[in-house]
């Protein structure tokens, strides 16, 4: 078995020329995905995309003041005064400003507790597809993913952008860095250019902006420059400079009794019931309404 860690510590470290090595575990065998399941994964990335969609429209019809505030004052509640209701009214607004890559945490498939944009452990996931290509005894017959993950973003990617992608990637705030620096050199392998990687680009030649952090983004050197470029159309945010994608709030909203009608019963049925804890209690599923000493008192399941 450790020849198989060996291999994986290489192909990170030569990689990059570091010394972190991987830091997972592997299992003997890759998880044999069903078909079935696989294609309710594909075929939820729409339904992720309308929440997105609706939870933006409302929350920015409520900054404006014309849905309910507190709608928004729930999005902003734990951030600075000078990055609350002035900064984001003050945002350009077009379609776009939904997250393009992400990744979903699931309890369970199809029970999702968390979308990260633009997401982490990619650089993981690409380093286990090489493996167990490379040591082809652990592969099953069935094979759902067929090609790495970095050339797949890379072929969506220039397809979304319809142009050809300049990226730079802030990983300030990156819970695996090392992972996600593999998963760039992965991607300019398979032909995007970076901005800190590639020595023709220069930060102004960018047009696609990734971000791990609402935070990151403020802080960045060319935040100015990029929202007034966003804002003439040449430019596009994975994750847009605004809380509303960098939180779990909007996980309320398809239940939430001010905002649940917005929401269909398919966007509901992807998410496990959620909903605000109170000082006067908490509202269950079925709408009884209870104390939260009550609450403490339910069984877990």
């Amino acid at each position: 078995m450790k020849n198989y860690y060996d291999f994986l510590d290489k192909q990170i470290n030569t990689e990059l020329g570091i010394n972190t090595g991987f830091n997972s575990l592997i299992s003997p065998y890759p998880y044999n995905l069903e078909e079935d399941c696989a294609e309710k994964f594909f075929s939820r990335y729409k339904i992720i995309k309308e929440f997105q969609k609706i939870c933006l429209k409302l929350f920015q019809r409520s900054l404006k003041g014309k849905e309910d505030p507190e709608i928004a004052k729930l999005i902003l509640n734990e951030i600075p005064d000078y990055l609350g209701h002035d900064y984001h009214i003050e945002l350009p607004e077009r379609d776009d400003q939904t997250p393009v890559f992400f990744r979903t945490d699931e309890v369970i498939p199809g029970k999702i507790t968390e979308i990260q944009s633009p997401g982490s452990s990619w650089g993981v996931y690409e380093q286990i597809y090489n493996f167990y290509k490379t040591h082809n005894d652990f592969n099953r017959p069935k094979r759902i993913f067929n090609s790495p993950l970095s050339e797949e973003f890379t072929k969506a990617l220039r397809a979304h952008l319809d142009n050809e992608p300049v990226v730079h990637h802030l990983l300030d705030n990156a819970s695996i860095p090392n992972g996600m620096r593999y998963f760039i050199q992965k991607t300019r392998k398979a032909g995007l250019k970076y901005f800190g990687y590639d020595r023709d680009i220069v930060s102004y030649d960018c047009n696609f902006i990734r971000a791990h952090a609402f935070l990151g983004l403020i802080s960045d050197n060319f935040r100015w420059y990029r929202l007034k470029k966003y804002k003439e159309e040449e430019l596009l945010f994975d994750l847009f400079p605004s809380i509303l994608f960098d939180q779990k709030m909007p996980l309320i909203f398809p239940f939430y009794e001010k905002t649940k009608n917005f929401f269909s019963d398919e966007i509901r049925d992807i998410f496990p019931y959620s909903t605000l804890i109170r000082p006067e209690g908490i509202t269950l599923e079925n709408n009884e309404k209870i104390s939260i000493d009550d609450f403490c008192r339910l069984p877990q399941g």
